[in-house]
């Protein structure tokens, strides 16, 4: 049989949401590469990262995630390769891929991760069977683009450096930025986000300052936001002696 009609035969298999797991489902590159464009309308994203290229972001997809957040938060897929659905591969560091079906731009049917140099896929995810995630998994990897709220919004958070950016699954899905400052810049960023975001003035509870009964909120483009601001442990009550203070910005994936 030539590789032509072998690569073939494993098209079709996935075009019909029914690759075993035992099957190899990688794709040389020979479709033309993405570009945004070439994305259907419903996935067109308002800001797209550096495309995901490790393993671990991607065991957290369900479908309660749309296609167009995957763009969002995972960055551009390489490749195309669907007839009649959209199937779209993303080329890892280790050379393995990772293959998503969607029936029309907008759902999931199925991820699998196809390991590299080996006749074995693994399925993460497929529409109607039970999630493989456990509750609470987190998972780093991702650009910082895609967490980068400030600078989505176009709203400057002065003094501050973005430290950190996970998805979180559990009874919600996640996207958190871990912003930091230092003490002596932290009553600006403080004003600025009770200004902007309505959070309330950060109180010294027990053995740190935080505010959580009243965290900052934003609502942009359909999408919620919740703003919180804290320092590490201590019992200082000058901020300009403390060395920095933390800043999350919690973007629900799913409604809460």
């Amino acid at each position: 049989m030539s590789k032509y009609r072998q690569w073939a035969i494993k098209l079709l298999i996935i075009v019909g949401c029914s690759l075993p797991m035992t099957t190899s489902a990688r794709f040389p590159a020979k479709s033309p590469a993405l570009t945004k464009s070439m994305l259907p309308r419903a996935m067109q994203p308002r800001y797209m990262p550096a495309t995901t290229r490790s393993i671990a972001p991607f065991r957290l997809i369900t479908d309660r995630l749309s296609m167009k957040q995957v763009v969002e938060v995972f960055g551009l897929p390489d490749r195309d390769i669907g007839s009649g659905i959209y199937i779209y591969i993303y080329d890892l560091a280790d050379r393995s891929q990772v293959i998503i079906g969607s029936p029309d731009g907008k759902r999931l049917l199925y991820v699998i991760h196809s390991q590299a140099n080996k006749q074995q896929s693994a399925e993460l995810f497929r529409t109607g069977s039970p999630a493989k995630i456990v509750p609470g998994t987190v998972a780093k990897g991702i650009d910082r683009n895609a967490c980068d709220f400030f600078k989505q919004w176009r709203a400057q958070l002065p003094k501050s450096t973005l430290n950190d950016c996970e998805l979180k699954h559990g009874q919600l899905d996640l996207l958190i930025a871990t912003y930091t400052v230092k003490g002596k810049d932290a009553t600006i960023v403080e004003k600025l986000l009770q200004q902007r975001f309505q959070m309330g003035k950060l109180r010294f509870i027990c053995c740190g300052w935080e505010n959580p009964e009243q965290p900052g909120r934003y609502r942009r483009d359909g999408d919620s936001y919740q703003i919180s601001m804290f320092s590490g442990e201590t019992l200082e009550k000058d901020w300009r002696k403390i060395d920095r203070f933390h800043i999350t910005v919690t973007k629900y994936l799913t409604e809460p």
